[in-house]
């Protein structure tokens, strides 16, 4: 049985979840959510703390928004505010989709970035101030940022995604996520509690036509939340306030 050769092929498979009565992309289980778990160190510091009376603990993540471009089709100058004030951001991705894609009953999306779309001449503004001195205009440069985020605490290339550099192909590639990481800026603002003026600065090589593209844009910002096990409630530290 075997080394039967196979007879015919499986078609429109689909794996869902939910309600019959939705479309079938829309109740598929397409998203891990990660399950938050304290580290054994931590949880040993604060076994530790309940026995000395200490009930609270400050734990720091990172949040997300996202932010839709109202563009759908190539174009050149963009200029885009991604937010008029939020605090501590670190990272801004941006990911190009087929337009209405996650409706479709044969693209794999939000699996994979429309192929045809990509990326030229990026920038970013931080509080008024551009973040590159020079926009960006190749994909080795986006590869190679997208690449620095897959680092763990290491400098080994090796580590992280599989993604390549021909994913970042401008017309053949399915995986282009355009990342910059503000961090280095937004670490050493005077007032890092203060909200931070964001925009963005690009053109949008691809299809001209309307409604090509679904263009996202997701803020990664620093969050820092204070628990306190004995009352059961979670609040922001008065550093935040």
């Amino acid at each position: 049985m075997a080394d039967d050769a196979t007879k015919a092929k499986a078609v429109n498979l689909k794996f869902s979840i939910g309600n019959d009565g939705v479309h079938p992309n829309d109740r598929a289980c397409k998203l891990w959510v990660a399950k938050v778990k304290f580290t054994p160190k931590v949880e040993t510091l604060l076994a530790q703390a309940l026995l000395d009376g200490r009930l609270t603990k400050e734990v720091t993540f990172y949040n997300c928004k996202v932010v839709k471009n109202p563009a759908t089709s190539a174009g050149t100058g963009l200029d885009f505010q991604l937010s008029n004030g939020i605090k501590d951001p670190k990272r801004v991705w941006t990911v190009i989709h087929t337009y209405d894609s996650a409706k479709s009953d044969i693209l794999p999306s939000p699996g994979v970035t429309a192929q045809s779309a990509s990326l030229r001449n990026v920038n970013m503004t931080v509080n008024g101030d551009k973040f590159y001195e020079t926009n960006l205009n190749n994909d080795h440069e986006f590869y190679r940022l997208f690449k620095d985020q897959q680092y763990n605490e290491s400098d080994d290339y090796q580590n992280g995604s599989l993604i390549q550099f021909k994913d970042f192909h401008p017309t053949g590639g399915f995986h282009k996520y355009y990342c910059i990481d503000i961090s280095s800026k937004t670490n050493h603002l005077p007032d890092p509690l203060k909200p931070v003026i964001l925009q963005i600065q690009m053109d949008v090589v691809g299809n001209a036509a309307a409604n090509s593209y679904q263009i996202n844009h997701i803020i990664e910002h620093e969050v820092s939340v204070v628990i306190d096990m004995k009352l059961g409630q979670v609040s922001a530290p008065l550093s935040a306030v």
